[in-house]
């Protein structure tokens, strides 16, 4: 092993344990794959579908329970979201509410390489989301809770 694979996976630990989100900050932004030492919490996966195959109304996922420490990672359901043909369709997830909000958008295609995550959360707690599918003629919204017990 390289003195930088060794300095690069301590200095990532390091970061891992002072700033926990750091992770998926830089996964938000698809920087994530150049710090694979950095550590992500486990994840609660929330696939958005529609009712059925491009017709552009969202099934809705109710409450989100997400263990305490654990993150949420929404993605888009491939085989049902799809509406315009155009490949421009986009999820936005807005988690709270006001300025304190966390958005991230997920745009076509769907499916595992484009995802919105969002926490983790050390402590209970409950916070409105908001799913808005924006896809040609199709939009459609719907609203919960994240619950974090």
């Amino acid at each position: 092993m390289c003195l930088r694979e060794r300095i690069d996976g301590r200095t990532d630990a390091l970061v891992s344990t002072l700033k926990p989100r750091t992770a998926l900050l830089l996964d938000n932004a698809g920087l994530g794959g150049g710090f694979p030492h950095l550590v992500r919490p486990p994840f609660t996966d929330v696939a958005v579908a529609a009712t059925a195959p491009g017709n552009g109304l969202l099934v809705d996922p109710g409450t989100l329970v997400v263990a305490a420490g654990s993150a949420l990672r929404v993605t888009g359901d491939a085989a049902t979201l799809g509406c315009s043909g155009s490949s421009s369709g986009r999820l936005t997830v807005t988690l709270g509410t006001g300025p304190t909000a966390q958005v991230h958008t997920v745009v076509e295609p769907y499916g595992a390489g484009d995802v919105a995550l969002f926490g983790p959360w050390a402590a209970s707690t409950t916070i409105p989301y908001t799913i808005a599918l924006a896809d040609g003629s199709c939009q459609d919204t719907v609203t919960g809770v994240v619950s974090v017990p």
